[in-house]
């Protein structure tokens, strides 16, 4: 190549890359405006409605809309703030935290036993046009609506509840509340339990209900007095329980099939340290509970499930939930099951 040519060529690649970083530049400069333009309005959107402008930390563009990020004067409270494709206000997280509280505490003043709630709180589905699928993940208020204190039910008008609330001794009857949790679109479930110290150590437990259509409390059913089903749907709420039964020393339960029966098996595998049994149950979660006092060895011993041949069971640890050890039993037609000795034992 000549050295013509060669010059040829590194002019016009500096040209290039000068042309590239014009662009990369303009780019920047056009996001730097943007973002500006964004951060003022939802400043000014901030200032008109609570009378304060926050401080900025993000802005994110996504999906036709936007969001900015904001913290109060103390750094501890983060809320966002909505915008539009049209970058017009749609609704601010502002006061999410204010109208959890508010709802916790109106089940704490009806309920005092409850000892736990786990609570979120999502916008009406109207958004999910201007914002997608961000709307059903968010709580906001719009520009006209704001918590004062005393407007809650206006504030949750076609909003949805996600509630799950655990209590100690406690009647989960019907009430005004739960009549409110009801018209407030609430999805969950109250819960239970005989004593506190049974409700404690499944909190503190790291059960797994392994069926996505079963809570981990189905663990320690046997312990489980009362449970209250709300329906976001319907917007009602029923009064039940896992359907235990007992039979042979233990307890059962399939939740789906409140009916089941318990069979002791005709079979005995040879390794086998107690009877073999089976439930009459279509293919679901099926629990068996058997009392700790009734099995000195416990922490020795093995659940043998699925099937009695070697190539198709399943052999796994007993599961200790207080005074019971729990096998799960899970996705098994008719499961069976019988318990035999740990190889090391």
């Amino acid at each position: 190549m000549t050295k013509k040519k060669t010059a040829l060529c590194i002019t016009a690649a500096a040209v290039i890359l000068i042309a590239g970083a014009a662009f990369v530049n303009r780019e920047r400069l056009q996001k730097y405006r943007r973002d500006h333009r964004i951060i003022r309005i939802a400043q000014d959107y901030l200032q008109q409605k609570y009378g304060f402008q926050g401080d900025t930390r993000d802005v994110q563009t996504a999906l036709g809309f936007h969001s900015v990020l904001f913290t109060d004067e103390n750094q501890i409270r983060e809320y966002r703030v909505y915008l539009d494709a049209n970058m017009q206000p749609v609704l601010d997280t502002y006061q999410y935290d204010d109208v959890r509280k508010a709802i916790n505490t109106r089940i704490h003043e009806a309920y005092p036993e409850c000892e736990r709630i786990e609570l979120s709180v999502y916008s009406p589905e109207r958004y999910i046009e201007t914002m997608g699928d961000t709307a059903r993940t968010v709580f906001g208020l719009d520009a006209d609506t704001k918590f004062d204190g005393s407007n809650l039910d206006a504030v949750l008008k076609d909003c949805k509840l996600e509630l799950t609330a655990y209590f100690t001794a406690a009647d989960l009857a019907d009430s005004p509340l739960t009549e409110q949790l009801e018209a407030w679109n609430t999805a969950g479930r109250f819960v239970a339990f005989d004593t506190a110290a049974h409700l404690s150590e499944y909190l503190q437990s790291d059960c797994f209900s392994r069926a996505a259509s079963v809570p981990d409390d189905v663990f320690y059913a046997p312990y489980i007095t009362q449970i209250r089903e709300f329906d976001s749907e319907s917007q009602s709420s029923t009064l039940t329980n896992y359907p235990l039964h007992e039979g042979d020393g233990l307890l059962y339960c399939c939740p789906a099939f409140p009916k089941v029966t318990c069979k002791k098996s005709e079979k005995q595998a040879e390794d086998a340290v107690s009877p073999g049994y089976w439930l009459d149950c279509a293919k679901d979660a099926a629990y068996v509970y058997y009392p700790i006092a009734s099995l000195p060895d416990s922490e020795s011993l093995l659940a043998v499930h699925g099937a009695y041949t070697e190539e198709e069971r399943t052999t796994e640890p007993l599961i200790h939930c207080g005074d019971y050890a729990v096998i799960p039993l899970v996705g098994d037609m008719n499961p069976c099951w019988y318990l035999t000795k740990h190889a090391d034992s």
